[in-house]
């Protein structure tokens, strides 16, 4: 059992496979050597950690699944991009609608085509034992490569192309309802679109303003005020605290005041220690576009 991505991604460099084998091998040896975290699940205490803990440990909830399978994906030059959005998991109840993202997946690019993989519910499901949630493992393949129309069942990503269709699903059609509450009317709004090209042309970005225009987009077609701000947040974060560049500054700036806009929807929005965040975060990244002119 390996210890890290690049101990796995060595180990199947002896074979000769093509990307989409290599997908489908590395997605087995994760379905079945990782567990789903129960604990955390009903705790909720989710921490963000890194792919080689979470092989050490053996154990994730859905982001677990998917960072790992993005880091091994992406190492062996296979695009992979982790999605965020709501699902008719376990926790899930007949038209009642998430405030915020309950599970995560992936989307990969292999011949110029782009994939569904779901490795958390490929990997088995839970169920209660008595009062104690446990983990069945029972592979289900259908969750590798998934078709499209019968993903979109029980996966509705916030991004749109994310769904690999067109016309869009909307999100009052996926829950059943005539409005959703508290999201916004795009929700409601299909749309024709060319996913492959929207998809290429964020291939064609950097890490910050590929993910800066994911979290963008998704906020418009499902608001999350709290949670996007979050995300734009820690990825200006990222961005400043790697570079001293004014440009990359200015590009940090540019997303803090966008996460600023985001939880300003919010009527208590000052009240948010997330708001205390962004303002130190502002000036700090201030100060050091002052040193870099």
């Amino acid at each position: 059992n390996a210890s890290s991505t690049n101990a796995i991604k060595k180990h199947f460099s002896n074979y000769k496979l093509s990307q989409k084998e290599l997908a489908t091998v590395y997605s087995y040896y994760l379905i079945n050597n990782i567990d789903y975290d129960c604990n955390s699940f009903i705790s909720g205490n989710i921490d963000d950690i890194s792919s080689s803990d979470i092989l050490v440990q053996r154990k994730a909830v859905c982001y677990g699944y998917s960072k790992v399978f993005s880091d091994l994906c992406n190492s062996s030059g296979i695009h992979c991009y982790i999605v965020t959005g709501m699902s008719k998991g376990f926790s899930y109840t007949q038209g009642k609608v998430p405030v915020e993202s309950n599970h995560s997946w992936n989307v990969i690019k292999i011949d110029s085509q782009y994939h569904l993989i779901d490795l958390t519910w490929a990997a088995g499901y839970v169920a209660y034992e008595g009062k104690t949630l446990k983990f069945i493992r029972e592979a289900d393949p259908k969750q590798l490569f998934a078709d499209p129309n019968e993903f979109i069942k029980r996966h509705l990503p916030h991004v749109p192309w994310f769904q690999l269709l067109s016309p869009t699903v909307t999100g009052t059609s996926f829950y059943g309802l005539s409005k959703l509450p508290n999201h916004v009317d795009l929700s409601a709004t299909s749309v024709k679109v060319n996913f492959t090209q929207k998809l290429d042309d964020l291939d064609t970005m950097d890490y910050a303003d590929r993910n800066s225009v994911i979290i963008d987009i998704g906020e418009k077609y499902f608001s999350r005020p709290e949670e996007s701000a979050s995300d734009m947040t820690y990825l200006s974060y990222q961005l400043m605290m790697r570079s001293n560049k004014l440009s990359d500054l200015q590009r940090s700036e540019q997303m803090l005041l966008k996460a600023q806009g985001y939880l300003k929807k919010l009527p208590d929005y000052k009240s948010k220690p997330l708001w205390k965040n962004m303002e130190q975060n502002l000036s700090y990244c201030r100060n050091k576009m002052a040193k870099a002119r």
